[in-house]
């Protein structure tokens, strides 16, 4: 009830300097239908990102620049992007910022795909969560995997490729396709990722040349 308390009286994110400056997600990801309000803002101005489980909020995650924290007293579920009824993707990342950041990176699906993520290190509730959340997708989903190219990343793929599996069987969800996209570099996630995309684009175009309008100056993680 407190946890519940405290994110009631956040306010909703249209614009933050960290998430546009250091993490080069533009404005208007924020604002979109697909993740508008599923990004907060607390009294200290930290970027609030809700956890849901079965029964509803159930903890947040908190970042900023060099810190990330949880709700004291919440616990980890899933934090989503809004969802259609004619959703054709579900994309799975290890953070809300990688999320966004995917949605931005690939515009082409992002009318038909729901986001949902981990926030890190799975406990023992997720897979179940992971679970459900595949069970109520359209038949003849695709499922993306578009975790971090690393160890942890690769250790939640199979815990995703399990989850499917376990749908398959248990829910007669055989139609579910499964795919599995991670970055190109090894070791990045994908708001790294977005932010050397976003750095190439605003780099000046010559000596001399002004450039108006804000820069994204990354923050590497």
């Amino acid at each position: 009830m407190d946890v519940e308390s405290q994110y009631r009286r956040m306010a909703v994110v249209l614009r933050h300097s960290y998430l546009e400056l250091e993490r080069c997600l533009p404005a208007a990801i924020l604002v979109s239908r697909r993740f508008a309000g599923r990004v907060r803002r607390d009294v200290r101005g930290n970027v609030v990102f809700p956890h849901f489980d079965r029964q509803g909020l159930c903890g947040y995650e908190i970042k900023n620049t060099g810190f990330t924290g949880f709700a004291a007293g919440g616990a980890k579920g899933l934090w989503f992007s809004h969802t259609k009824p004619d959703d054709r993707h579900l994309i799975l990342a290890e953070s809300a910022i990688d999320a966004l950041s995917y949605a931005t990176l690939f515009p082409d699906i992002a009318d038909q795909a729901r986001y949902a993520s981990l926030g890190g290190k799975p406990n023992s509730q997720q897979p179940d969560l992971l679970k459900a959340t595949m069970a109520r997708l359209p038949e003849g989903s695709e499922i993306v995997a578009a975790f971090d190219a690393d160890g942890a990343g690769r250790m939640l793929v199979e815990l995703v490729r399990l989850a499917v599996a376990a749908v398959a069987t248990q829910a007669g969800k055989t139609d579910l396709r499964f795919n599995v996209h991670l970055p190109a570099q090894e070791g990045e996630d994908w708001n790294q990722v977005l932010q050397e995309q976003s750095q190439r684009k605003e780099k000046p175009p010559g000596p001399g040349v002004p450039i108006s309008g804000s820069s994204c100056i990354g923050n590497g993680s």
